[in-house]
């Protein structure tokens, strides 16, 4: 269990370094009062709330893995189904490709949670771009309003 624990899924998916962790544990311990790790995290401003969300995520697929992992039978059981060519498989052939599905939905949470985090940013950019370009305007007519004022006037 100690490898779906939060704060280890943070660090495994590079969103928190082991030394952040251990300052906000550290924290959570001296608090009066009891704040969930995750919280702590986002008013630190270490973690965006779409970064715990993508981390929750994982662990919940990791949490129901472990699930299932308790509840399946053992190796030898044979599924019963009734498409043809897979009676013979064991438990094991399709948990294997349920680990392999597992481990490609947890890369591309996180990889589509980079991928918002970097159109967000560049959204970000673009906003600060069209200030600049609207005070750039703002100057040039001001600009040229004290040139039109400067020029001598016909008589």
């Amino acid at each position: 269990m100690e490898a779906n624990k939060i704060g280890q899924l943070l660090i495994d998916n590079k969103f928190l370094t082991k030394e952040q962790l251990k300052n906000t544990l550290d924290k959570q311990k001296k608090l009066t009062e009891h704040k969930r790790l995750g919280d702590l995290l986002i008013e630190d401003g270490i973690i965006t709330r779409r970064a715990l969300d993508v981390i929750m995520h994982i662990q919940q697929i990791k949490r129901e893995k472990e699930v299932k992992k308790e509840t399946q039978p053992d190796e030898k059981t044979v599924i019963q189904t009734a498409k043809p060519g897979i009676s013979n498989k064991t438990w094991g052939d399709f948990e294997e490709s349920g680990t392999d599905r597992t481990s490609d939905l947890t890369n591309m949470t996180t990889s589509l949670f980079n991928v918002d985090e970097r159109l967000k940013s560049l959204e970000e950019q673009i906003g600060e771009m069209n200030k600049s370009v609207s005070d750039s305007q703002a100057e040039l007519k001001k600009l040229m309003r004290q040139a039109i004022r400067l020029m001598p006037r016909k008589r």
